[in-house]
């Protein structure tokens, strides 16, 4: 049978280690469940959790045989549900303060698979886990193993890659998670007897560890807290990434499964031949239609053979039976058929039944929509009612498995009116602190030009200084002198340095790196501020810009910063998202911009900037890839330093703590590069404004100016922040402020 069978006192447990959201695992289990005589069912699910999604499946009509409305989730709020484990809890890492925990009811999820099976045999199914216990990071990485779909068995795949899976754990929080497994499982065979188990893949060779050790008989010690949960519908943008391939799969999967309380053959979705079938389809609509895209769409027939050498190659590399959406949206967003084409594909891969808040079905009809925050920081979430308000504070949520499709591109025709949503999605810095760090950039200038020493020549008198100086000891000899002359630099300064705007816009002042901190601050996180390519294009003088630039990345990268971040709950309260991060340093590669008009601008005069994905595994990877730079592994601060060497002209402003040294790896790649650094102490400027510059407060806008693009902020900002959006204009001279929209 492809499952693993382990014997423990009092029967057998029948495991399924899965990949979440992967339909060849929930084939599996419900073919299991079809075929076994179980005693009960038991998933990787916190206890309190369980029951929560048993009574929704019930309210569904699922005993009934009635269809899993796609997409449904249970959110779980903060600080519910955690256990006191025993032994040391004490290294138990903290679940953020804003965190929720998300399950979302995919069919195909095995864990899902699972439970619905269990209902629908009236099976008791108990939650075994320890999850809030303990809380990954939203950004933590997951390992991405082979499709199951290419393996004959789950148990085969089970046996290769399990080993693989578990080198991504983290020790501190699964540990106990495993721990509490093993206890659940020990307990749940003694009192039922043979059990059906669906764990992922990454927990399943510590459990079986445990298993055979018969270990984890402290069930009874784990207490578990009550669980606060929310029924909510998952926008189809987030629920897409959790169907398997492609949404279609989840509607052939509804079609051919079979019910856990009957019998029958085992039935299979066979995904490569799902998606050549939905091309065919595709093709044959898209290039038969007579309009006025004929021209287009005969371009695009030409770039098919291209398009599908594409696709199959990525399979190849990536070991995948069939594309998935991800994927081919990837592709066609890189221009190999037309953007009439790429919506038009991408709108027959989310064709879908949705659950929605107009459903018919009681237990569904009305319920908020979760949907990611358009422009937020990754991993953020807001719940939208009917009458399209957001109902309570933004969220983030920890991940495992697939993650949602990144810069999917397609609309819901069932979300709430977005007209009626009090805020624009759009994130925007607090203007003032702009104003601040475009001052800040500009005294930075002022103060290493007017600190630039003279160079001049000594005769040697015991000391090198800044080494020998060839050519005035070449003068000396030619004038008879029998002296060696040595260069300094420590003479005096210059005695004008020139005005801000007798200069080029951008000598001496961009990129620049601030450090405000020496210390490596805990939780602390990276922070990317971009703009988008596509959101550039409308105000680019040249059409050529956009496709250059798209050539290399999806967005033109601002600057970066280290920061903490918190929620700011007074703006909350009013229904707007503010966020305050405290800087511990940052990099910036073009002014502060107030429109995108005035981004556009930059961008296509000077475009030097990094272009690239507007996260920070990135803007790493773009590193490595185009600048010979590895991040990886370095320190925040000389990961700051290097981001702007390959940015910089001739020389790049530091502004550290004072007595801060430059490590030798980054005055090193500054040498190589043929980089001065002109390391300026926090004691040259104003206290206030390093105070300032180090703060970020994101505010979520009203809306964007119709004209200029300008955000526009919420009408209690500047009440709550204590200064009006046109405070410090005095410290930045008018030409900066209003740079491209002559």
């Amino acid at each position: 049978m492809d499952a693993l069978h382990v014997q423990v006192p009092g029967g057998t447990v029948v495991a399924v280690p899965s990949v979440h959201n992967s339909l060849p695992h929930a084939e599996r289990v419900n073919a299991l469940a079809r075929g076994g005589t179980f005693g009960a069912v038991a998933v990787e699910l916190p206890p309190p959790l369980v029951p929560e999604v048993v009574r929704w499946l019930r309210d569904l009509g699922i005993h009934e045989g009635s269809p899993l409305p796609c997409m449904l989730g249970l959110l779980s709020k903060p600080g519910t549900g955690v256990r006191a484990l025993p032994g040391g809890a004490g290294n138990i890492k903290e679940k953020p303060a804003s965190s929720c925990s998300a399950l979302y009811l995919s069919p195909t999820d095995s864990i899902v698979e699972a439970i619905r099976s269990a209902v629908e045999l009236g099976l008791p199914v108990f939650g075994v886990d320890a999850a809030h216990a303990g809380w990954r990071k939203p950004d933590a990485k997951s390992l991405m193993l082979p499709d199951p779909h290419l393996w004959a068995t789950m148990e085969g795949y089970a046996g290769t890659y399990a080993a693989a899976a578990a080198g991504q754990r983290d020790p501190v929080v699964d540990a106990p998670r495993e721990a509490a497994m093993v206890a659940g499982l020990l307990n749940c065979v003694h009192q039922h007897g043979d059990t059906l188990f669906v764990c992922g893949l990454a927990h399943w060779l510590p459990v079986l560890e445990g298993l055979g050790a018969g270990a984890g008989r402290e069930r009874s010690e784990i207490r578990n807290a009550p669980i606060s949960t929310s029924r909510v519908i998952v926008h189809p943008a987030e629920a897409a990434g959790y169907l398997d391939s492609f949404p279609l799969v989840a509607a052939e999967w509804a079609s051919v499964r079979v019910p856990a309380g009957r019998g029958g053959a085992a039935v299979s979705v066979d995904v490569r031949a799902l998606f050549l079938r939905l091309l065919r389809k595709f093709y044959s609509e898209y290039f038969t239609k007579v309009d006025s895209g004929l021209d287009a769409r005969s371009q695009d027939l030409s770039a098919l053979p291209g398009f599908e050498a594409l696709i199959a190659a990525e399979c190849t590399l990536r070991q995948r039976r069939a594309p998935d959406l991800a994927l081919v949206s990837s592709a066609v967003a890189g221009q190999v058929v037309s953007r009439p084409m790429a919506r038009a594909l991408t709108e027959e891969l989310m064709r879908l039944d949705w659950a929605s808040p107009k459903s018919r079905h009681p237990a569904v009809r009305g319920l908020p929509v979760m949907e990611p925050c358009d422009g937020a920081e990754s991993g953020y979430y807001r719940l939208v009612g009917k009458n399209g308000r957001e109902i309570g504070p933004r969220f983030h949520i920890g991940r495992h498995g697939r993650e949602g499709v990144p810069g999917l591109n397609w609309d819901w025709e069932d979300a709430p009116r977005k007209s009626e949503l009090r805020s624009a999605g759009y994130y925007s810095n607090w203007l003032p602190i702009d104003v601040v760090c475009m001052a800040l950039a500009l005294k930075s200038a002022d103060v290493a030009l007017a600190a630039k020493p003279k160079r001049r020549s000594e005769p040697f008198s015991g000391s090198m200084r800044d080494g020998l100086d060839i050519r005035a000891t070449i003068r000396s000899h030619s004038r008879g002198e029998d002296r060696i002359y040595i260069r300094d630099r420590a003479g005096s300064a210059t005695s004008k340095s020139p005005k801000p705007a007798e200069r080029s816009v951008d000598e001496g002042i961009l990129p620049y790196v601030w450090i405000f901190t020496a210390s490596d601050p805990p939780g602390a996180e990276w922070s990317v501020f971009s703009d988008a390519i596509e959101n550039l294009r409308p105000w680019f003088q040249y059409s050529i810009t956009a496709g250059t630039l798209l050539k290399a990345g999806s967005s033109a990268v601002m600057g970066l910063s280290y920061e903490e971040k918190s929620i700011d709950r007074r703006l909350s309260r009013h229904g707007h998202c503010c966020t305050r991060g405290r800087v511990f340093g940052s990099v910036q590669f073009y002014p502060n911009m107030f429109t995108v008009r005035q981004a556009a601008r930059w961008v296509e005069s000077r475009g030097r900037c990094p272009a690239c994905s507007p996260w920070i595994d990135g803007v790493k990877r773009h590193y490595r890839d185009c600048h010979d730079i590895a991040l990886e592994n370095e320190p925040w601060d000389v990961t700051l330093l290097l981001m702007g060497l390959p940015f910089a002209r001739r020389s790049m402003n530091v502004i550290v703590p004072d007595h801060y040294q430059v490590p030798a790896r980054v005055r090193r790649e500054a040498a190589a590069r043929g980089v001065e650094l002109r390391v300026l102490p926090h004691s040259a400027f104003p206290r206030e404004w390093l105070q300032t510059a180090s703060t970020h407060v994101m505010l979520e806008t009203l809306a964007r100016d119709p004209v200029t693009d300008a955000p526009i902020y919420p009408e209690h900002a500047e009440a709550v922040l204590g200064e009006p959006k046109t405070a410090n204009r005095h410290l930045v001279p008018e030409w900066w402020l209003n740079y491209g929209e002559e």
